[in-house]
């Protein structure tokens, strides 16, 4: 009997230390799978080109060369043509200037591509979005959208309302010009592709996302084309994503997502491409079959806003109470989920707006608006969709004349546009501020550090 009560203890103890091993690797997996805040490093405004005109983020990308910027070099007075000027703006890690191009919105390409390509003809529209005239889409950047680079450090600029994916070096020299052909017959396109879609890239191929029409649903859905990187178009796909509601019970209202217009494309180390739409991403596997459906509502993370002081009322408020007077909404009517949805205010909260994908394959998806619940910068999932963080800053920005303002003022900004670029440890945010009591704007560039795993 004292040797079978042996034995059982013995068993006991081997399947105790069984499970605290399995348990302790567990939490170790689990662990190194959540999001870690990253440490902010330092922060710099983008230049301005020259006096009188201002400069505006577009998209980012960062290499081994540096960060790379599309910029809208926005002029604040009329000029000889009155068109839009665009450039890429090129920094070291540490923020230092290097060079910017091309000069003046001109692309110089070679006689023997220029034969190649032959003319592109598009229209042209001035900086009040008013028709201006046809041009050779070949001499300069129409209307750019997105930049991302190639594992060598080449860069693709993807000039939707030009109809072609530019290829250059770092320093600005063309290596390519890619046409696209708009095959998507989208409704209302005027023959052109259009923006709010993505680009995305592998080692040997590049995916351009485009829109296509649904006629059965009357509504916008993605089409997807892959190139070799020389240009050479490769398959293309149709994708219908499903019509997903998205109920919002306090507001008594249910929303039913049937526009497949993309906001962003990334790509992971086992060729599965995410779509980000308004309210989801669409995952697909390598045939581009689709495999999931990834809400992008934030639900959780939220911090009740402070009371701040009110110069005007001359006193502490609530922040329900200054909504009620700036906009006259019932804070009481919102929750969380309901946030994104409201569109008539949604700048004031939170709306998806870039997806990015970190060499560890977590899918990075960014927030514009007011941000007024914690500063929630964005949500954060691994490969397989499962949500594994937010990322939160104290503040957004961390300039002299941010610190200034007073908690009244710093609710009254909007992120308008929030990009991230990924190199080694380091992440980049690109931000555009829009500061609503005085109608001016801070384009700025955030540098933050990751641990190594």
């Amino acid at each position: 009997m004292a040797k079978r009560h042996k034995a059982y203890l013995i068993i006991s103890i081997v399947i105790f230390i069984s499970i605290f091993i399995i348990s302790v690797q567990y939490f170790k997996t689990f662990n190194s799978n959540r999001w870690k805040q990253p440490r902010f490093v330092k922060e710099w405004e983008i230049q301005k080109k020259k006096p009188g005109y201002g400069a505006e983020i577009i998209s980012l990308t960062a290499n081994q060369y540096g960060i790379f910027i599309l910029v809208w070099n926005k002029i604040s007075c009329s000029v000889s043509d009155g068109t839009k000027i665009f450039s890429i703006q090129h920094y070291d890690f540490d923020g230092n200037f290097i060079n910017q191009w091309p000069k003046d919105n001109k692309i110089e390409i070679s006689q023997e591509l220029r034969k190649k390509i032959g003319f592109i003809p598009v229209d042209e529209y001035d900086n009040n979005q008013n028709y201006f005239r046809i041009v050779d889409s070949r001499e300069k950047l129409i209307s750019p959208s997105i930049i991302i680079s190639d594992s060598v450090g080449a860069l693709y600029i993807a000039d939707y309302s030009g109809n072609k994916i530019l290829k250059t070096d770092r320093y600005g020299n063309v290596l390519n010009l890619i046409e696209i052909q708009d095959k998507t017959k989208w409704h209302g396109s005027d023959d052109y592709l259009n923006k709010y879609q993505g680009i995305t890239i592998s080692k040997t191929k590049f995916y351009l996302i485009s829109t296509a029409w649904d006629e059965k649903h009357q509504r916008n859905v993605p089409n997807i084309s892959q190139f070799d990187l020389n240009g050479k178009l490769i398959k293309e796909k149709t994708i219908n994503p499903p019509l997903i509601s998205v109920k919002l019970p306090q507001l008594g209202i249910k929303s039913t997502t049937i526009d497949g217009t993309i906001r962003g494309a990334v790509l992971n180390d086992e060729d599965n491409l995410y779509l980000l739409t308004e309210k989801y991403i669409i995952m697909l596997d390598r045939n581009w079959d689709e495999k999931k459906h990834i809400a992008t509502v934030l639900n959780k993370g939220f911090e009740k806003p402070m009371p701040f002081y009110d110069p005007e009322a001359k006193r502490v408020i609530k922040y329900d109470e200054w909504m009620q007077k700036e906009f006259g909404i019932d804070f009481t009517a919102f929750n969380t989920d309901a946030l994104p949805d409201v569109k008539e205010f949604h700048m004031m909260f939170y709306y998806p707006y870039c997806l990015s994908i970190s060499s560890r394959n977590e899918l990075i998806v960014t927030f514009i608006g007011g941000k007024p619940f914690g500063i929630i910068d964005a949500i954060i999932f691994d490969k397989e969709g499962i949500m594994i963080g937010y990322w939160k800053n104290k503040q957004k920005s961390y300039a002299s004349w941010y610190k200034k303002l007073s908690d009244i003022k710093k609710n009254e900004i909007l992120d308008e546009k929030l990009n991230i670029a990924f190199y080694g440890n380091s992440i980049f945010m690109g931000r555009r501020l829009h500061i609503t009591f005085n109608d001016s704007h801070h384009n700025i560039i955030q540098k933050f550090s990751r641990e190594e795993r």
